[in-house]
């Protein structure tokens, strides 16, 4: 990481949420957007040019393994969450990977097991308990309506 300075986010893939949802919170939250991968170069190469992100990588593994990389972001199909947050958490990247984190209980399982063996961070992109729309809910079950 670059001290005090922003956290330098690597993105796997060029998903639309990643466009619409993720790099418009990391900006408003001071974040940079350093690269892209893709497995396509002049798709990644389109999707930063077009998103404002420093450069873009051929290759996935290529972004984990970056050193100018200090964590990561995964939208990739929901199939592939599993194999790419183990590779990146396995390489000590801290990762948010869009929900669902896996599609399966065992995948879950292992991913978990390998956030904890190698004390890498680990965040699902799930996002909807800190939305206003769920400020009512939250004040109910504060109140002791909901248990």
């Amino acid at each position: 990481m670059t001290g005090a300075t922003q956290v330098r986010w690597g993105i796997i893939g060029t998903a639309n949420i990643a466009r619409a949802v993720f790099l418009p919170g990391l900006r408003q939250a001071g974040g940079d957007a350093a690269a892209v991968a893709g497995r396509e170069v002049s798709r990644a190469g389109q999707f930063a040019r077009d998103n404002g992100i420093g450069r873009s990588v051929t290759g996935y593994q290529a972004l984990i393994e970056d050193p100018d990389i200090d964590a990561l972001y995964i939208p990739l199909p929901n199939s592939l969450h599993a194999e790419w947050t183990i590779r990146a958490l396995e390489a000590g990247k801290p990762v948010l990977c869009e929900k669902p984190l896996c599609g399966t209980l065992p995948d879950t399982e292992r991913t978990l097991k390998v956030a904890r063996q190698t004390g890498s961070l680990l965040w699902e992109a799930f996002a909807f308990p800190f939305s206003r729309s769920a400020d009512p809910a939250q004040t109910a079950h504060r109140r002791g309506r909901y248990r």
